[in-house]
C-alpha cells in the first residue's frame, strides 16, 4: 500500500501578477519555520538588520542592489541570490521594478510595515536660542525612519512635531 503525497504547485509569475505594491512581501509558501515571500522592489527601502536571522534575496526578474554600512554594494541580476548575515545592517534598492523571492523565518519582523503613506514631511524645531525651524521632505515614509535614526539623532531629545500628508510638501522660496 503506497502513501499519498500531498503537494501544491505555486506559480510565482501568477502570484506576482496579483499585486503591484512595492516593498510589501507576500507569503507564497512555508517550509518548517521558514516563509517564502514574493516582493516587488523599486526605489530605495530603509536601512535595517535582523538580529536573530539571516535574510535571503533571490532575484526572479530585473536587478537590484544592497548597500552596506561599510560602503560596499552587492548587485544582483536575474537568477542571482545572496544571503545577508544576521546583524548586518543593509539597505536594498532597485532602480527599476525588480521581482524578488525572500526566504525568512516565520518569526522575522516585517520591515515594510509602515509603507501605507505615499509621502511625508518631517520638521524639527530647535529649542536653541536661534529658535530656527528646519524641514526635510521625504518621498517615502521609510526614509522618515532613516532620517530619525540618522544624522538628526542628536536632536531627538528636543521637542519636535511631525506633519504627515498624502501630498508632496509645498516648497517655499
Amino acid at each position: 500500500m503506497s502513501e499519498t503525497i500531498s503537494t501544491q504547485v505555486v506559480n510565482l509569475h501568477e502570484k506576482l501578477r496579483k499585486f503591484s505594491e512595492h516593498w510589501s512581501p507576500r507569503v507564497v509558501a512555508e517550509v518548517n519555520d521558514y516563509q517564502f515571500k514574493l516582493a516587488k522592489f523599486e526605489g530605495e527601502f530603509v536601512w535595517h538588520s535582523y538580529e536573530d536571522t539571516d535574510e535571503v534575496f533571490l532575484v526572479l526578474a530585473g536587478s537590484m542592489g544592497i548597500e552596506f554600512r561599510d560602503g560596499s554594494t552587492v548587485r544582483l541580476g536575474e537568477g542571482e541570490m545572496t544571503v545577508v548575515p544576521r546583524g548586518v545592517e543593509h539597505n536594498p534598492f532597485a532602480e527599476a521594478e525588480c521581482h524578488v523571492l525572500l526566504v525568512e523565518p516565520r518569526s522575522a519582523p516585517n520591515s515594510a510595515c509602515c509603507l501605507a503613506l505615499q509621502s511625508c514631511e518631517l520638521r524639527w524645531r530647535s529649542t536653541s536660542s536661534s529658535n530656527s525651524t528646519a524641514a526635510l521632505s521625504l518621498e517615502r515614509p521609510m526614509r522618515l525612519f532613516s532620517a530619525i535614526s540618522g544624522s538628526r539623532s542628536s536632536t531627538l531629545n528636543e521637542p519636535m512635531f511631525i506633519a504627515i500628508s498624502d501630498e508632496a510638501p509645498s516648497r517655499s522660496s
